[in-house]
């Protein structure tokens, strides 16, 4: 909304007058309009300059340096702008904002402690800034209508403050008119910007609402063909002396070339080639994993093979030693037959021997027995048998009474005749029945010990098995309830933490400890209940509904909000044990356990039953509870006994009373090992006596006991013998020869049965034999196995070891050959397996390794021995096929995009440099019109830079092009090429760590103005020869620095403002000088002047008046600003004349500074 007092209005300058002259031709600034900008408020105030050279002054401060921004506002983007730069003023002094908002000056702000700005206006104001551009051809015509530049051209903009503080909000105008703000800005009450555009567009203006269009526009219009010609006027605003001559001529004379697109063609199709070089890298490093698995797998299938061959020769010897052993045992079975047919012979001619022998015994027998021999011979039968007889009967005796000394048989330790032995008898059953008695009275005894120490044990290993648990955690809940919820949390993915159990929250307070046991009694159902949040209740519901838990389990659902708790009776002097009772800090459930502790824990606790009747609930610290008329009293443990506590968040004192129940149980245990030590040991004394009792029962008869007896007949018979034998001579004699026939049969028969035996053995021998040809030759039917088995034989034959060979022919030692040849194969085909099993595992190894890497490419294979032919053929198809395609795909890429890349970015770099050289000459030409001094002119010398990265770049880009197409199908000169094209792309790209050095390296290497210094040199006219060459400006005077300064800014401005152009009448002439030629000498300034006059060049001059003398001759217009008061600048514009005339009126000097 624009204030009606905010219109805008003429101010003194709209009338000035000012000198007729003929303009200058080409594109000039005929007007300056600003309303509402810096100090210039409230009016529209105006500098008319109609195409002519004009000088705007004023005191310092008064607002010169303002209309300059005002200016350059209009003629450059944002960012290029540095607002009062030539005044000197630091870039936060000065901003867009404090012109629209017209600060004049900073207040102590008292809210802060520091300073803020004072505005002339505020955002419901706004501000304009105008200026009308001519085109004049050299007669004063105005061109053609249908030309891009039209007679009069209006660019503006309009701006107005933002109430958030930012930047104000701003549009852009032009127009192929002469437009004025008091006729075509003006904004009505109730409208805005968008009225102000749409009566801006019906009197023919185009708005923009972004410089870069309103930009292009006013540019074609104004004449303007490069940036380089605002960004050279923008410098000679501020321009002082030429400190650096390279500087100079680069940023001023010289056209920037945006290599940008050049350099991202070349790193995308570098992107190319790095994808072509790294499928190479990939095949190549896929190849230096599958050579070596390839050749583990040729050793891994040459050992295949080999245990193959061992396999069959394995298969093989069965039939290789049955053929041999066939042929050896049937050898062996005729020679055997040889033998037990002479020795059959042997063995008859002996029998019949024996059987003469015997018969003459029968006859010798005959006569001893007509002599008294019947009686001899039973005499000898009885004296043969009666001795051993003996013997053993008082072997059993001796047993026997060693049997009966330990068993407690009072009174008999042995027993010697019949009448103790049948005393002894009599007692034996007695004493077994005492004895069993005795011993199921110990059984008894150490079964009930050892029942109570098997309660001790399964008690100790329970209190162990809650110690462990207990280790692991602090609450005091049972292990099988905490392991019921982690199960519960687990499934559901909950915190067990999240899902309390009350007991876990809630403890008597230390100063009522007296009371624990009583809590324990009323809260003990409770504490052991599940909390479960709202939010979890149906995922634990559910769980627990599916569930068979095998215990009683109790949860509560706990509400998010809760109703207003019940109120505890507390006016007796007694406690409330819902008192006594701590919660856990820090626990959501607080208001939920304090309102059940209400419900659940509002007994009285009284020290005798006697009181209970004052109280409806109460308790007794001996746990006796009173509800009302019910009571309970639970003594299923000891009050007192911590063991079974299942309140507090912390389980030491439960652990303490544990520990101390485990000591004393293994005391008890250790007093109950002691106690059955005596009846263990008796036990087994008895069980020993009562099994000699048994061996001593066995014994019924004395008859098998009585040794003496017969000893006595042995005696007997012995005397009988003797006396027999001393009655009769011949009956000696007889004997005597009878028993050397006896003899003689004896020795003959020895020696038959010897030849039996030697006979048997060799019949077992032809037995064996025979069993075992039958066997061989059962294994050689097999004809198809064994014709298959014959094809290894020799192989057979080579594996028999060197000492086993002669074995071969043995058939008693074939056997062995066999066993050591097979053990020597079964040896072998170890070891190769052994190998081969580790031949595998690297095999396998190297496969897992190549999936790790690849497995993309090893998708459908496995990490095994028997994916071997697929990484076989995997191998072959890297080697023969993707790694030469993708190494030919690399050079193609490398030599038809990269290197034709980076060679169009050196020809086109050097087209530029090119280009440098011919415009160098241009403006050389240019700087020949212009006397520097008399009889001479400059020459800017361009020669190649001494900077060793721009040097090196170029070197880089020669290396990376030449000799293309020699080695173009080597391997390592591809390799080699492509290294060095990296190392530039990396640059280019930024390397890590190294980003802003890059890029600066980047726009150095690639601004080919950089790839030359510039020296000026001052040259006689007739003879071309140098006088004087300048490197900078340094060392010389500040008249010389400026001259020269001017001299090559004339140059520029010839150059870029093309005004050697053959349509003079169409270009840009419009310079601004803010404060330059105040600050140079008079001559300087003339040459200066006078130059820029010859040019054709429309100057602005801003300075202060003392040069008035020196540019009073150039100048048609004067504008005079003052700001008499410091919040309000005035502006004023008059001829030359009349200011000359003025001053002269006021008797002051040309030259004085009033």
């Amino acid at each position: 909304m624009q204030a009606e007092h905010d219109r805008p209005r003429l101010g003194p300058g709209d009338h000035a007058e000012h000198a007729e002259q003929m303009p200058p031709p080409g594109c000039r600034l005929q007007r300056l309009e600003v309303y509402n900008w810096g100090t210039f408020d409230g009016s529209v105030w105006t500098f008319e300059v109609e195409g002519a050279n004009a000088l705007l002054t004023g005191d310092i401060g008064s607002g010169k340096s303002t209309l300059v921004d005002a200016v350059t506002t209009l003629l450059l983007p944002a960012h290029r702008i540095s607002y009062n730069k030539a005044a000197g003023a630091e870039t936060r002094e000065r901003d867009l904002r404090s012109y629209v908002l017209g600060h004049y000056k900073s207040e102590h702000n008292e809210e802060t402690g520091g300073t803020r700005p004072v505005g002339l206006r505020g955002p419901e104001n706004y501000s304009v800034l105008l200026a009308v551009f001519a085109a004049r051809t050299a007669d004063g015509v105005t061109p053609e209508l249908a030309d891009s530049t039209p007679p009069s051209v209006t660019i503006a903009q309009v701006f107005r403050a933002r109430e958030d503080g930012g930047q104000p909000e701003r549009f852009f105008v032009t127009a192929d008119a002469d437009l004025a703000i008091a006729k075509h800005f003006v904004i009505e009450p109730g409208e805005g910007f968008r009225e102000l555009k749409r009566n801006l567009r019906e009197a023919g203006a185009q708005t923009f609402d972004g410089f870069p269009e309103y930009g292009r526009t006013f540019r074609r219009r104004l004449g303007i063909e490069s940036d380089q010609v605002l960004e050279l006027f923008h410098q000679t605003v501020s321009m002082k002396a030429v400190d650096n001559l390279n500087d100079f001529v680069r940023s001023h004379m010289l056209e920037p070339f945006d290599m940008s697109g050049r350099i991202r063609d070349l790193l995308e199709h570098f992107d190319d080639l790095t994808k072509a070089h790294d499928a190479v890298v990939r095949a190549r490093h896929q190849l230096e994993l599958l050579d070596p698995l390839v050749d583990h797998i040729d050793v891994y299938d040459a050992l295949t093979a080999d245990l193959d061959g061992l396999d069959r020769q394995r298969e093989a010897l069965p039939f290789f030693f049955a053929e041999r052993t066939q042929d050896l045992v049937a050898a062996l079975i005729a020679s055997i037959d040889l033998l037990l047919a002479e020795m059959d012979g042997q063995i008859g001619e002996a029998d019949t021997a024996i059987e003469g022998v015997r018969e003459r015994e029968q006859q010798l027998a005959i006569a001893i027995a007509q002599n008294g021999g019947d009686r001899l011979a039973a005499i000898d039968a009885g004296l043969a048998r009666l001795p051993a007889e003996r013997d053993q009967r008082r072997r059993s005796l001796d047993r026997y009474n060693e049997l009966l000394a330990g068993v407690g048989i009072e009174g008999h330790d042995a027993v010697a005749d019949l009448q103790q032995f049948a005393a002894v008898t009599a007692q034996i059953e007695q004493r077994r029945t005492d004895l069993e008695s005795e011993a199921a009275g110990l059984d008894n005894q150490v079964v009930e010990l050892r029942a109570q120490r098997k309660e001790l044990e399964s008690s100790a290993e329970s209190v162990n098995t809650e110690l462990k648990s207990l280790a692991g955690r602090q609450s005091n809940l049972p292990a099988r309830s905490l392991a019921l919820r982690d199960e519960l949390s687990a499934d559901l993915a909950l915190d067990p933490d999240s899902l309390p159990f009350a007991g876990e929250l809630l403890q008597v307070c230390i100063d009522a400890a007296a009371w624990e046991g009583a809590a324990e009694r009323v809260l003990r159902g409770f504490a052991t209940s599940l909390l479960v949040p709202n939010e979890h209740y149906a995922g634990v519901a559910e769980w627990i509904n599916r569930r068979h838990l095998g215990i009683r389990f109790v949860y509560f659902r706990v509400p998010d909000r809760l109703g207003r708790p019940r109120s505890i009776d507390r006016t007796s002097a007694h406690s409330v044990l819902a008192d006594l009772i701590e919660i856990k800090p820090g626990t959501s459930f607080e208001p939920w356990l304090r309102n059940e502790l209400s419900n659940r824990a509002d007994h009285v606790c009284v020290e005798e039953t006697s009181e209970f009747a004052r109280f409806e609930r109460a308790i007794t610290k001996q746990g006796q509870i009173k509800s009302r008329d019910r009571h309970e009293k639970d003594d299923r443990s000891r009050i007192d006994d911590r063991r079974s506590y299942v309140l507090g968040w912390t389980n030491e004192a439960k652990v303490d009373a544990l520990i101390a129940e485990a000591q004393e149980i293994a005391r008890q245990i250790e007093g109950l090992k002691e106690q059955l030590t005596a009846p263990a040991g008796r036990r087994g004394e008895v069980q020993g006596i009562l099994t000699d009792l048994a061996r001593l029962a066995e014994r019924d008869r004395w008859e098998d006991l009585d040794w003496a007896t017969v000893d006595a007949e042995i005696t007997r018979l012995q005397a009988e013998q003797e006396r027999i034998r001393s009655s009769s001579d011949a009956l000696a004699a007889l004997t005597t020869e009878l028993e050397i026939a006896v003899e003689d049969r004896q020795r003959r028969e020895r020696e038959r049965d010897e030849r039996k035996a030697a006979r048997a053995v060799e019949s077992d021998r032809r037995t064996r034999a025979g069993k075992r040809l039958e066997t061989v030759k059962a294994r050689l039917s097999d004809t198809a196995a064994c014709e298959a088995a014959r094809a290894v034989f020799h192989l057979v034959e080579s594996s028999v070891p060197e000492q086993q060979r002669l074995a071969l022919s043995d058939p008693e030692g074939i056997d062995a050959a066999h066993d050591a040849t097979r053990e020597a194969v079964d040896t072998a085909r170890a070891s190769h397996r052994d190998r081969r099993s580790q031949v595998a595992q690297r095999v396998v190894k190297a496969m897992r390794d190549f999936r790790l890497v690849y497995a993309q490419e090893s998708a459908e294979l496995d990490d095994a021995v028997e994916s071997a032919p697929e990484y076989r053929v995997l191998r072959d198809r890297v080697a023969t096929d993707d790694l030469p395609r993708f190494e030919d795909e690399f050079r193609r890429s490398l030599r038809e995009n990269t290197i034709n890349e980076i060679a169009g970015l050196s020809a086109q770099l050097q087209s530029q440099a090119n280009t440098i050289r011919d415009r160098v000459a241009r403006i050389n030409t240019s700087l020949q019109t212009i006397d520097y001094n008399t009889d001479r002119y400059i020459r800017l010398v361009p020669e190649p830079t001494p900077n060793t990265e721009i040097r090196q770049f170029q070197d880089d880009l020669r290396a990376c092009t030449s000799n293309i197409t020699a080695g173009a199908g080597d391997d390592q000169y591809s390799e080699q090429r492509f290294v060095q094209v990296k190392a530039l792309v990396d640059r280019f790209r930024g390397r890590e760590g190294s980003t802003d050095q890059d890029r600066a390296w980047s726009r150095r290497v690639t601004d080919v103005r950089q790839w030359y210094v510039f020296s000026a040199s001052e040259r006689w006219r007739d003879s071309d020869e140098e006088h004087e060459s300048y490197s900078d400006s340094s060392g010389k005077s500040g008249g010389q620095k400026e001259k020269l300064a001017y001299t090559i800014l004339a140059a520029s401005l010839a150059y870029q403002f093309k005004l050697d152009s053959d349509d003079a009448g169409r270009t840009f002439r419009f310079v601004v000088i803010d404060e330059a030629f105040g600050r140079g000498s008079d001559d300087s300034t003339r040459y200066a002047l006078r130059l820029f006059d010859e040019l054709g060049l429309q100057l602005l001059i801003v300075t202060p008046l003392q040069k008035i003398h020196v540019i009073e001759p150039y100048v048609s217009c004067v504008g005079l600003v003052q700001n008499p008061d410091g919040n309000g600048s005035l502006l004023q514009g008059v001829t030359i004349e009349e200011h000359l005339q003025g001053r002269a009126r006021a008797g002051t000097p040309a030259d004085d500074d009033g």
